[in-house]
Parts: structure tokens; sequence; C-alpha cells
């Protein structure tokens, strides 16, 4: 069960890191629907995370969640640089973990 979670983890992970760099690539002029779609982001990877028991992952993905709409673009924008990095830590974690065990089966 954990395997299967850990591997949906893992796509959506690479998914939302991937939309979030391209957020990140804009550098301004962002519309609302940007940042609907960033909040869609960071919420997705603020359960994933809290799902395979990443809990620092998921507090601080909350944190710019609830940060979103009354937070300048500036600290937006340096703190999901710094969320990137941290979901990038973790996928390749459990990638590592992931890859072992096929390798033992």
């Amino acid at each position: 069960m954990m395997q299967l979670l850990i591997e949906a983890f893992l796509k959506d992970a690479k998914r939302i890191s991937d939309a979030l760099k391209k957020f990140l690539s804009k550098k301004e002029g962002y519309t609302k629907k940007d940042l609907k779609d960033y909040v869609t982001y960071v919420h997705g990877i603020k359960s994933a995370a809290h799902n395979v028991g990443e809990q620092e992952l998921s507090e601080y993905a909350k944190s710019l969640e609830n940060a979103s709409g009354t937070t300048d673009m500036d600290t937006i924008l340096i703190q999901t640089a710094i969320l990137i990095e941290k979901v990038d830590e973790v996928v390749e974690k459990f990638s590592a973990i992931i890859y072992e065990e096929r390798i033992q089966n």
C-alpha cells in the first residue's frame, strides 16, 4: 500500500514541480488565473506529501498556500523556489527507495 502511495506521490510531485518551475519562469505579469493555478499546485503538494508522511514538506506547502493571497509576489517567488527544492529532494529520496525495492524483488 505504501509503495502505491509513494508512486502516486512521485507522479504528482514531478508534474507539480514542473508546473511550479514554469510558474517561476514567468517572473512577472501574473494573472488571477496564474495565482489560482499556483494555489492548486501548492495544495496538491501539501496533500500528497501528507499522504506519504512528509509532514515538513506538507507544512511548508501549507504555509505557502495560506500566504498566497496575503504575501507580496517577491516573497512568494523566493519561497516557491525553496518549495521546489524540497519537493525535488523528497522525489529523489522516494525514487531511490522504489529503485531499491525493485532490485530486491
